[in-house]
């Protein structure tokens, strides 16, 4: 019988044992503690679910995540209240909620694609046809919404169809836009977004043909799925900060970006 490279790979660590080192000294000199927001961001998460989720079955999914949900991409666990406010220990109750929106779009986005949610639902999972013209629209209502000038980005001068996987966004929009001067790139985040959707078609690809990515082929796609560019982008913002254009973006800075995004999956 024949047997892709993807099932043949998981069949060879059958038996296996992973062993994962104590990545403590790691992150010893992070700050740590739980964000005294957290019960009210609890209930603004909850709140948000009920409003920007209409359908019942991804609600009802997307409420379950929690810590005992096994592992998830960093943006689902980042739904959690929980997570936010020990991630973020001393951001303020409005950067976590805007954070958690974020997170909200990013795994529901994902989540959709893979099928997770409703198998009764149109089959983007296999269908790549489907799944490409959601990215488009998803890319188009990004872009559209990040702009400073909705005119030139619209379609026929109507602004483009709302994807319920990124609902969220209309919330998420007015609150990086009133940040402080500084603390949040526009263009930049819309960019990061727009990669984390267009990195989940080459994924979806290596996914469909069975076939396993070499180390290089994986990480040109990982750094984007992860989302974690978008959360970088962010990081002024959820700590209510504003540095020089010149040192938040420089190249020692983007090289931290890459090497933040791959030392958790080490």
């Amino acid at each position: 019988m024949f047997e892709n490279e993807g099932v043949a790979a998981l069949r060879s660590l059958r038996g296996q044992v992973l062993r994962i080192p104590d990545l403590r000294p790691i992150y010893a000199k992070w700050a740590s503690g739980l964000n005294p927001h957290c019960d009210e961001l609890r209930t603004f998460v909850d709140d948000n679910i009920d409003r920007y989720v209409k359908d019942e079955k991804t609600r009802i999914k997307t409420k379950a995540i929690d810590l005992g949900s096994g592992l998830r991409r960093i943006y689902a666990t980042y739904i959690d209240h929980f997570v936010l406010a020990r991630s973020y220990p001393s951001a303020g109750i409005e950067q976590l909620k805007t954070m958690a929106l974020v997170s909200m779009g990013f795994f529901i986005f994902d989540d959709t694609i893979d099928k997770e949610i409703d198998p009764e639902a149109p089959d983007f999972a296999s269908d790549f046809d489907a799944a490409t013209k959601l990215r488009q629209e998803s890319i188009r209502y990004i872009r559209y919404q990040f702009s400073q000038n909705h005119a030139a980005s619209s379609l026929d001068g109507e602004p483009p169809p709302v994807p319920q996987e990124f609902a969220s966004f209309e919330a998420v929009v007015p609150r990086v836009i009133a940040a402080p001067p500084g603390q949040v790139d526009l263009e930049r985040l819309a960019g990061d977004i727009q990669e984390f959707i267009e990195m989940n078609a080459l994924e979806q690809t290596y996914r469909l043909s069975g076939s396993l990515p070499s180390v290089e082929e994986y990480w040109i796609y990982r750094h984007g799925v992860g989302a974690s560019m978008a959360y970088f982008t962010m990081h002024q913002y959820v700590n209510d900060i504003s540095l020089p254009g010149d040192l938040a973006w420089c190249d020692e800075v983007r090289a931290m970006r890459i090497e933040a995004s791959v030392q958790p999956l080490m």
